[in-house]
């Protein structure tokens, strides 16, 4: 989006031209994939732009155009703007003299999140607005000054139940988060004469992200080539394939929303002692010997961040082919040229969702089910 949005309606985004084709920049949200919008339910899942598939490293140079400047081009589907992209070909690399450049770049990013929302770290689990102080179901954290006594926390199973201190946690939501780490592989052999040049590049990008289970793996194959047929006629070709596989968290406050239910976590409860998910104190769909599901987890009203993370599973796999190819002839200023492009892709998107209904094991719990039936 160039310079802020201009409708309520409609797609704001620019137009995305690739060495003269334009080519998709739509979202990859779940409507996008269902022209019913019958997953309506889902759109808060974001695969990110399809602007994405186009690798950094093959760009040779972007001009932006604003609304007019691009309406006066390409007519009304400019009108939000355009970004014009030129990719590298044979003609481009630093020494012409040179029959061939082969270029070898590995790029290695560790990164984490940089800022967080204040939380205040006063008051601890409870509800004192509904008179229970101290109710070892709930969410928010509108209980009693933290005091630094020891207290039980969660379910009674059986004869057990977990005791800590009542004090807060001031990294419990950082402490949910990873450090992403991302690999980047690129090479690229450019190389031609006079009469002709070709540039030839592969990229591999391997991605886990901030989010337990979340990832982002791109791999690219790109190909120019021109050549001159006469001194005047001359013609191009482009071509550019993508793979790409990722699985996202969920968002907003849906069900599968796993910054939802790390943020309703009350402010004493450690997040860290949540990830076991073996552990009954934490389960969220426990089969017990009567074969009736229950949940360990502490809370009645949201739930465990880690089984979310786990269990809410959203995944995109597409394959896309980009090219052109082009004829021109060229005659002092004169310069007419015949393209043709393409952009044909396989969008395919994957949501798994567990189906449960279960109960806790505490009878403090009963009446408050865990449900996505």
């Amino acid at each position: 989006v160039l310079r802020g949005e201009k409708s309520l309606l409609h797609d704001n985004n620019a137009l995305l031209v690739v060495d003269g084709v334009i080519i998709s920049n739509r979202g990859r949200t779940a409507d996008a994939f269902d022209a019913n919008n019958s997953t309506a339910a889902l759109n808060q899942i974001d695969f990110g732009n399809s602007g994405n598939d186009i690798n950094p490293d093959d760009i040779e140079s972007v001009t932006v155009l604003n609304g007019p400047a691009a309406a006066a081009l390409y007519g009304s589907i400019g009108a939000n703007g355009a970004i014009m992209i030129t990719t590298k070909s044979g003609q481009s690399r630093t020494n012409l003299k040179k029959k061939m450049e082969v270029t070898y770049k590995a790029t290695y990013t560790l990164s984490n999140i940089l800022k967080f929302p204040d939380f205040q770290n006063k008051y601890g689990q409870g509800n004192i607005y509904d008179g229970i102080a101290d109710d070892r179901r709930e969410n928010f954290s509108w209980g009693l000054p933290f005091d630094g006594q020891l207290r039980p926390w969660g379910q009674i199973i059986g004869d057990s139940q977990r005791v800590k201190p009542y004090s807060a946690m001031p990294n419990n939501v950082k402490d949910f988060f990873n450090n992403a780490h991302t690999l980047e592989n690129y090479a690229s052999v450019a190389g031609g004469t006079d009469r002709s040049s070709y540039f030839l590049s592969i990229s591999a990008l391997n991605n886990t992200g901030v989010v337990p289970n979340t990832f982002y793996n791109k791999y690219s194959v790109s190909f120019n080539g021109t050549t001159k047929l006469t001194s005047k006629l001359y013609s191009s070709i482009n071509f550019n394939y993508i793979n790409s596989y990722s699985r996202v968290e969920g968002g907003g406050q849906s069900l599968g929303s796993v910054y939802d239910n790390v943020l309703e976590t009350a402010r004493d409860i450690p997040i860290t002692e949540l990830k076991d998910l073996n552990n009954i104190f934490n389960a969220m769909t426990y089969t017990d010997a009567q074969g009736i599901q229950r949940y360990g987890d502490y809370g009645a009203y949201t739930r465990n961040p880690c089984w979310v993370a786990q269990n809410f599973d959203n995944r995109e796999k597409t394959d896309r082919i980009l090219g052109d190819f082009s004829i021109g002839y060229k005659s002092g200023n004169i310069d007419v040229v015949d393209r043709l492009g393409v952009d044909v892709s396989s969008d395919r998107a994957f949501y798994e969702q567990p189906k449960y209904n279960a109960i806790g094991f505490d009878p403090l719990y009963d009446g408050i089910p865990q449900s996505n039936a």
